[in-house]
């Protein structure tokens, strides 16, 4: 495709300091919904960041990793919450978690890692399937 504004492909608004809307990166209807389920899926991550956790009870705790576990308002069930010391900068960090292949092999708890598509230089369309862990079954998720 051509190039709109700063030399971003046409259609996808040029970087403002905020990301666009799923609106406005006007993708073809099955790509939408994935965005779309991706943006809600994190105003709920956001929710429950603003969570009181002080009641919540510690799962595991060592000088690494803390787990704790305790409701949030409208959720039938206790949500889980972890915490880790990371010996590696953001931009490291990062760039690790957003390359799908190799977060497969690190991390055994996931059954599927795929990258759908690929929304620019930084982001990429992200689905995840877990494996069942203890009481908890399969979830599946997407993430931008």
């Amino acid at each position: 495709g051509g190039k709109g504004e700063g030399g971003v492909p046409a259609g996808i608004p040029a970087t403002t300091g905020v990301p666009p809307t799923v609106e406005e990166l006007k993708l073809p209807a099955p790509e939408r919904a994935w965005a779309t389920r991706a943006r809600d899926s994190l105003g709920c991550v956001l929710r429950q960041l603003t969570v009181d956790t002080n009641k919540w009870t510690v799962k595991k705790q060592n000088e690494i990793v803390t787990i704790i576990s305790g409701p949030i308002k409208g959720i039938p069930y206790n949500i889980f919450k972890a915490t880790a010391i990371i010996n590696a900068s953001p931009t490291k960090f990062f760039a690790l978690l957003h390359q799908a292949k190799l977060n497969k092999q690190w991390n055994p708890n996931y059954k599927r890692l795929e990258t759908v598509k690929r929304l620019s230089g930084h982001d990429d369309l992200v689905y995840l399937q877990t494996n069942p862990v203890g009481p908890i079954s399969s979830r599946d998720q997407l993430q931008a």
